[in-house]
């Protein structure tokens, strides 16, 4: 009897493990990556870098452009996306070239091992951010 009863909680078990399993893919199936928005846009980091004296690691970021009252210039909020922990606010200038970014596109200061963002082109606009070049860098 006891062995009836160990194997129908295993068959069980493994029935509802599958179960599980198939609800979970259904749900990853569902799940769109960040698309840019009005007010935000979607940056893919392939190397760390380092921001406001943080580095961000590799990853998907949102960003999104705040209009401070009484500020001269926007603050850009990089937040990971899936990932609850980096919030952070930099301050940034505007930047134009003539003709719209196919894409959202990233340009780096690369100084050794390191990288520092320089200039973040938003898809679909003629504008961008200009960002401070590290210490003892020219722009």
């Amino acid at each position: 009897m006891y062995v009836k009863i160990m194997r129908f909680i295993s068959a069980a078990t493994v029935l509802l493990m599958t179960a599980a399993s198939l609800m979970a893919q259904s749900f990853l199936d569902q799940y769109q990556p960040p698309q840019n928005t009005g007010d935000s846009f979607v940056i893919d980091l392939e190397h760390p870098v380092i921001v406001a004296h943080r580095v961000l690691e590799p990853g998907i970021y949102q960003v999104h452009c705040i209009n401070i009252a009484g500020a001269d210039l926007p603050v850009l909020r990089i937040r990971q996306v899936n990932r609850p922990a980096v919030n952070l606010a930099v301050t940034i200038w505007p930047a134009f070239r003539e003709s719209a970014s196919a894409e959202n596109e990233v340009t780096f200061y690369h100084i050794g091992n390191d990288y520092y963002f320089k200039r973040m082109w938003i898809r679909g606009m003629n504008y961008g951010y200009t960002f401070s070049p590290p210490k003892g860098v020219a722009p």
